[in-house]
């Protein structure tokens, strides 16, 4: 095969490729490249009305190299008129305005010196000028840095204090040259250039081989204009083009950021406010500020800051010149064949089909795709910028693969064949040595995939038929393509250039080797890495261990609803509240069969329901019609499909098998590969499910829509919620606005419970404060705002209630109060939840306590007939979440009521707990009675020995802890009117008692002891016997009263060991029957005097009893006396008898 002598170069190197004429000859205009070689002209044409300092931004391979390598021919003069001509030629007839600006470039008379930067070449000051000098010594030019000459002489100097010996060679080389030291100085300071060329050649003999380096502190912008002002005395100036400039910036030490910032911002403002003899273009990949995202914000802003001295050219890849790039080159490549017409048709047939050039029209398709490009397959050139963007090097590898010799490249394909370069054989040529490749990054997967399915079935190696095609879906998945172009078998045909019978074939032949699968959800083939399970096989084995009933079947299709709920929405929009029904299925058969319809769940979780009805056979169509005919339960809807429930049935049930078998780790740890393929076969179940689904959804013929008994006509979901709405406003008309969607709906989140409890509390205990004493704007506030305060609901003047919706909902509270004085929270919650109002059940009991606020005081609770007391927001907002449980009583007290009420609380309501002060006067009274009765003394609290008329009233205020109504209607019907006057007098009795009971005690002992007075009592007890004194427990409780006006508190204290006031009924009987033994035990203890010792120490007697010692005190004893007996020898009789008699003290009473 003829091949074109003219070569193609894939990449550009504006340092090595400056000058070459090939580049501008091969250039085709490019639309990305335009903004870009419009500014940087214009910018040399009108210096001093354009930007002269630009950045071209872009990815990899669009060409930003090669603009800066045209650019830099034309301002140095290195193109030839030919060749100038040639390229004004190609801009003629495609773009008029840089054809106009070539022109003008042309006639400057002024050439730049292109200097060219690549890449981190060093600090950035240090790189610009270190390649400016490099520059102008290449062209010859006589200009010397202002740094330059100060470093050589302070050079001298170094070597003549530090390095004689340096120094002293640095003479003989003046002396050789016929130079004096001191004319050579003066000619250095005078920027001879001659005399610094000389001395940079002769330095690198003094150091060794050392280069000069020029000192680059000196100030960069000054050093820049003594260069520009040189430049532009001989009508030259500079093109700085600074090629993969992001290098740089990438590895930038911290301490060089602020300079480089520094330099870059002085050079633009250099470049666009000096003389107009300076350009730069600096080339990067991305925007300045997004090499630095590591960096804190103050950086990134401040490169971001300096990129706007810039001028930005965005390049981008572009599609339509990369294919005419390759029809150019490939017209070199080939000889004259073309593909038949019949083919041509047919690709062209294809190309409709699969528009995968669409920036081109029809005619560049046929001349462009079709022929020029033959023997290329479309499909393998749409694919080849995709692999390269995302595995080889963009468009330098696309440009590469066009011309390349290597096994896979297009070059060898055409030495080779004459058949079509199918898309498969750019695997070949992206992966030649693909065990070698590492495929274990993310970018990769696919390719790993191929790997191991090569692997595992070796045998489609020998068919290059199904290998294609294997190669074929793997080079898409890498590429990411199946989103945008999916892979189906037609697809599929036309990249392999092969018929539908064919492809058929290979795809069932692969599908069963489990090395693709097609995806039922997205339409396309795609690679399986399958287990090694037969997954039919699999479900069909565990079928029979699983029961499958057909409510198990119903709850994957609910599971699979791609809608479970339908919104009011125009009812919403209205009412400010989110009215929805919820969808439900139910088969044919629980509607024929169910007479009574009780398969009706009025305890609905939604406003309304949509049922789904699934039809168990095609013959049920007709009688399941006709029995929903009779249902007329308005927030119900009846959707028939007339597809059966039966085309459903198997997968159904597959479905279930396989979530079990997901969730069976015994089965799963079997294969790797397995919990994949299972979910892959229940993505295509659930596909097929949802399929049968969407029949319901479809709003069309094969679809029945009922309601009310009657067939309705839905063809649209905006159409059902439209009717949502209509039933809606016919069921709820009255539901009150509530603009708080957080708090006004089923259920709340913690933060908007607590701020529900926070409102109710303020309710019951803050309603006369202004905003309920309800402050900032926090969300209990916002409750309060949009339930009250926005309409204009004053629960201090409930008669008058500005809100419609309100006041109604009031009068059917009060309505049902006056005709159920008892009842159940549940009572309140049917009234709120149902028909007319529909009101959520988190309003429900702030709606309670602020529409009935004027009767709250008069509400007693109780739970299993046990009272609910200290009810506060929290308590009560958790009570209405077992409304049922808790029993109400009201109590609209007569004016007789309400005067012994006041009565009361009078004489007792100084004993009424601060907390309560804002309660129900029924529970502030019943506090009272019980804060009274538990201040008086137990035992006249507890003691039966009283007056009955007495335990009558201290029973019936205890009773008020258990019923308050009930406590205090007894106390009316037995102190009312006059009869009041005796309650006081049982009040004033029962206060008095513990006095009277003292006295009582006080009597009852001295007259037991036979004594007089306290006085004479005492007497008695110190003249008994010392055992006596020890012994009975009368006597020393006696002994140890203190006081004459105590002693009977301290006696029964010390007798007892409970106070007085504590006693009970039981506590005086056990202490009467044991004054009365201890007393008469005195009596006997004058017979006993001969049975014990008696001893008197320090004015006390001790008694010991006379008993014999047993063994053990035997042992204790002469343990004792031993050890006092050899202590002696080392201590005195007197500290013996001392320690003897401590003894006696201590341990003898």
């Amino acid at each position: 095969m003829k091949t074109a002598a003219a070569t193609f170069k894939t990449s550009v190197n504006i340092k090595f490729d400056l000058g070459k004429k090939e580049f501008v000859d091969r250039y085709l205009p490019t639309p990305s490249h335009a903004e870009s070689l419009l500014g940087l002209l214009r910018g040399f044409n009108d210096p001093l009305n354009n930007k002269r300092s630009h950045i071209i931004v872009g990815p990899y391979g669009t060409g930003k190299s090669l603009v800066a390598t045209i650019i830099g021919n034309i301002a140095s003069k290195r193109i030839d008129n030919s060749t100038y001509k040639s390229l004004l030629g190609k801009f003629n007839k495609v773009h008029g305005d840089i054809y106009q600006e070539l022109q003008k470039t042309k006639d400057i008379e002024k050439k730049y010196l292109t200097v060219v930067l690549n890449g981190n070449e060093g600090r950035f000051r240090e790189a610009i000028l270190t390649a400016i000098i490099k520059t102008i010594n290449e062209n010859n030019i006589n200009i010397v840095l202002p740094g330059q000459y100060g470093k050589i002489i302070d050079t001298i100097n170094l070597w003549e204090n530090h390095y004689p010996k340096t120094y002293k060679e640095f003479k003989k080389k003046l002396k050789d040259s016929n130079k004096d030291l001191n004319i050579w100085r003066i000619a250095i300071m005078n920027q001879d250039k001659y005399e610094v060329d000389w001395f940079l050649s002769i330095y690198p003999d003094l150091t060794s081989g050392a280069s000069f380096t020029i000192d680059f502190n000196e100030s960069f912008i000054n050093q820049i204009i003594s260069v520009l002002d040189e430049l532009n005395n001989q009508n030259l100036g500079l093109f700085i083009a600074y090629d993969e400039f992001g290098r740089l910036l990438q590895t930038l030490e911290s301490r060089d950021i602020h300079d480089t910032m520094q330099d870059l911002q002085d050079l633009a403002e250099l470049a666009d406010h000096y003389n107009d003899n300076l350009h730069i273009l600096l080339i990067t990949h991305r925007n300045l500020r997004q090499y630095f995202n590591f960096l804190n914000e103050e950086y990134k802003n401040e490169f971001q800051r300096i990129e706007k001295r810039f001028k930005v050219y965005n390049v981008e890849s572009d599609k339509s010149t990369f294919v005419r790039l390759a029809d150019n080159i490939i017209q070199n490549l080939k000889t004259n064949s073309a593909p038949d017409n019949a083919y041509k048709y047919e690709i062209n047939q294809y190309l409709r089909k699969y528009p995968l050039f669409p920036e081109l029209n029809q005619q560049e398709i046929e001349r462009i795709i079709v022929e020029g490009i033959y023997p290329l397959h479309p499909v393998a050139l749409y694919l080849l910028p995709y692999l390269s963007s995302n595995h080889g090097q963009n468009e330098r590898t696309l440009f590469t693969f066009l011309e390349s010799n290597e096994t896979g490249g297009l070059l060898n394909h055409l030495y080779k064949t004459k058949q079509y370069y199918l898309a498969a054989n750019l695997f070949t040529y992206f992966f030649p040595n693909l065990h070698d490749v590492d495929t274990n990054k993310d970018e990769l997967k696919d390719l790993r995939v191929y790997k191991s399915l090569i692997s595992k079935t070796p045998e489609i190696l020998t068919d290059n038929n199904a290998l294609s095609l294997v190669k074929v879906i793997t080079l898409w998945q890498l590429a990411g393509l199946q989103s945008s172009n999916r892979l189906d078998t037609d697809f599929l045909c036309f990249a392999l250039d092969m018929s539908l019978e064919s492809i058929t074939k290979l795809l069932t032949k692969l599908s069963l080797l489990k090395i693709i699968r097609f995806n039922r959800v997205l339409g396309y083939w795609e690679l399986l890495e399958g287990s090694s399970f037969h997954i039919d096989q699999l479900i069909n084995d565990h079928e029979p261990q699983l029961s499958i009933t057909k409510q198990k079947q119903m709850s994957v299709l609910e599971n699979c609803l791609p809608k479970h709920f339908f919104f009011a929405n125009e009812y919403n929009d209205r009412k400010s509240i989110t009215r929805y029904a919820n969808v439900k299925f139910i088969a044919s058969s629980e509607i024929i069969n169910d007479n009574s319809a009780t398969f009706i769940d009025e305890d609905f979780t939604s406003d309304a329901t949509v049922f789904y009805v699934l039809l168990e056979s095609s013959n049920e169509f007709s009688p399941v019609l006709e029995k929903l005919k009779q249902v007329q339960v308005e927030p119900l809807l009846f959707c028939i499909s007339r597809l059966p429930y039966t085309a459903i049935e198997d997968q159904l049930r597959e479905y279930f098998i396989i979530k079990t078998l997901l969730n069976n780790d015994e089965i799963l740890s079997e294969d790797k590969n397995l919990r994949q393929e299972l979910l892959l076969k229940k993505e295509d179940l659930n596909f097929v499910i949802e399929d049968f689904l969407s029949k319901y959804v479809s709003y069309d013929s094969d679809t029945i829509w009922m309601h009310k008994g009657e067939i309705i006509d839905v063809t649209s979901e905006i159409l059902l919620e439209n009717k949502l709405s209509d039933i809606m406003f016919h069921l709820f008309p009255h539901t009150p606005e509530v603009r708080n969607d957080s708090f006004n709906r089923k259920r709340l989140n913690n933060v908007q419970k607590k701020a529900g409890q926070i409102v109710l509390d303020h309710l019951i205990n803050d309603y006369n404060k202004r905003n309920l004493g309800i402050e900032g704007h926090g969300p209990d506030y916002l409750i309060y705002a949009t339930v009250l305060k926005n309409n204009n609901l004053d629960i201090t003047n409930l008669n008058e209630i500005k809100s419609n919706e309100y006041s109604i909902l009031r009068t059917a509270l009060v309505n049902h109060l006056e005709h159920n004085t008892k009842g159940t929270l549940q009572d309140f919650v049917n009234i709120m939840v149902k028909p007319p109002f529909g009101i959520r059940e988190p309003l429900i009991p702030i709606y309670l306590v602020s529409l009935l606020r004027d009767k709250w005081d008069h509400f007693m609770f109780y739970r299993n007939d046990l009272f609910v007391s200290g009810i506060n927001g929290e308590k009560l907002f958790m009570m209405f979440y077992e409304a049922r449980e808790y029993k109400y009583i009201y109590y609209n007290f007569n004016n007789e009521f309400q005067k012994f009420f006041q009565m009361l609380e009078k004489e007792f309501g100084s004993y009424e707990n601060e907390l309560i002060r804002n309660k129900p006067i029924v529970i502030r009274l019943n506090n009272a009675l019980l804060s009274w009765l538990r201040g008086l003394p137990r035992i006249t609290q507890t003691t039966v020995f009283i007056n009955k008329e007495l335990i009558t009233l201290k029973d019936t205020i205890r009773r008020s802890e258990i019923n308050p109504q009930e406590s205090l209607t007894k106390l009316f019907e037995l102190y009312k009117d006059d009869a009041f006057q005796n309650l006081l007098e049982k009040k004033s009795e029962l206060e008095n008692h513990f006095y009277a009971y003292k006295d009582e005690l006080k009597n009852q002992i001295l007259s037991i002891t036979k004594q007089e007075d306290f006085n004479r009592l005492v007497m008695w007890a110190e003249v008994q016997p010392p055992k006596v004194k020890k012994q009975n427990s009368l006597v020393k409780s006696i002994l140890h009263c203190l006081s004459e006006d105590t002693w009977l508190c301290d006696f029964a204290f010390n007798y007892v060991g409970v106070e007085i006031e504590d006693w009970s009924d039981k506590t005086k009987e056990v202490f009467e029957n044991q004054i009365a033994s201890d007393f008469k035990a005195t009596l006997e203890q004058d017979r006993e005097q001969e049975n014990h010792h008696q001893i008197t120490y320090n004015g006390k007697v001790k008694t010991v009893n006379k008993t014999n010692l047993s063994k053990k005190s035997e042992t204790i004893y002469m343990n004792v006396e031993r050890m006092i007996r050899n202590a002696g020898r080392n201590v005195t009789k007197d500290e013996i008898e001392c320690l003897v008699l401590k003894l006696v003290d201590e341990f003898i009473e």
